[in-house]
């Protein structure tokens, strides 16, 4: 673990940022001479697209940089939901999860937006009005994977797997039918560039992104999404200073 068993082993780095002049991330990304990193591209709820900006930004960020990009995403649980299984309440790492009336319920005061009680649930009781806030998130994601690569411009490799391509990202941790068939291997020194090829190629050999056809699928299971078909994080790496 980069950042400690415990999530504290982090350094805050200063950054050109429109949202941050500094980042959290994990320490020993910030020691290493050189990163390498190895990317299962898929696609994602908040972003469109899960990929190299994604697994910069929040894959290196330490514990509170992670908080700092989910601070704005708060979800809900629908008080229809028929089931009560408490699995959302042990694996909340706030604690801001409490049963009231036979049901699960988000203390919005406690929450920290981590987003672990939309992953573990499995009968769809945890919402989240995903149209809210996103651009905020796209951004903040992008300025901590500036503050990743900043002092590694010539010493970056991207490899981007555009194989078993997902609608959801691999933090869902659960069995997933591939959106597209496989495609290979992106290699780059620039995140941005290796994104907008995997959107690129994804649409070129199957009429739709891979950001796109994840963002028809949420829509048909009632997840709103970004309106806009795409990546939407694209313009937030490029202005952020993420492209090389």
């Amino acid at each position: 673990m980069a950042d400690g068993l415990t999530g504290n082993s982090e350094v805050e780095v200063p950054i050109p940022g429109l949202l941050f002049d500094k980042v959290a991330i994990a320490r020993e990304v910030l020691l290493a001479d050189s990163l390498v990193a190895v990317t299962h591209a898929t696609g994602h709820l908040g972003n469109g697209l899960g990929a190299a900006i994604k697994n910069l930004g929040m894959g290196l960020a330490s514990r509170m940089g992670k908080l700092r990009q989910h601070a704005s995403l708060k979800p809900t649980v629908d008080p229809q939901a028929r089931t009560f299984c408490a699995k959302c309440l042990k694996r909340c790492p706030a604690e801001a999860i409490v049963e009231r009336g036979g049901k699960a319920f988000i203390v919005s005061e406690l929450c920290i937006g981590c987003g672990e009680c939309l992953a573990v649930c499995r009968f769809d009781a945890v919402r989240h009005d995903w149209g809210t806030d996103l651009g905020l998130l796209q951004r903040r994601e992008a300025e901590h994977a500036l503050g990743v690569i900043q002092d590694k411009r010539d010493k970056l490799l991207i490899l981007s797997y555009l194989v078993d391509m997902t609608k959801d990202c691999d933090c869902m941790a659960r069995g997933q039918q591939p959106l597209q068939p496989d495609l290979g291997i992106l290699a780059s020194s620039d995140p941005v560039a290796a994104d907008q090829a995997a959107l690129d190629l994804t649409r070129e050999r199957f009429g739709s992104s891979l950001a796109e056809a994840g963002h028809r699928r949420h829509r048909a299971v009632g997840a709103r999404g970004e309106d806009r078909p795409g990546l939407p994080d694209l313009p937030a790496g490029k202005g952020g200073g993420v492209s090389g």
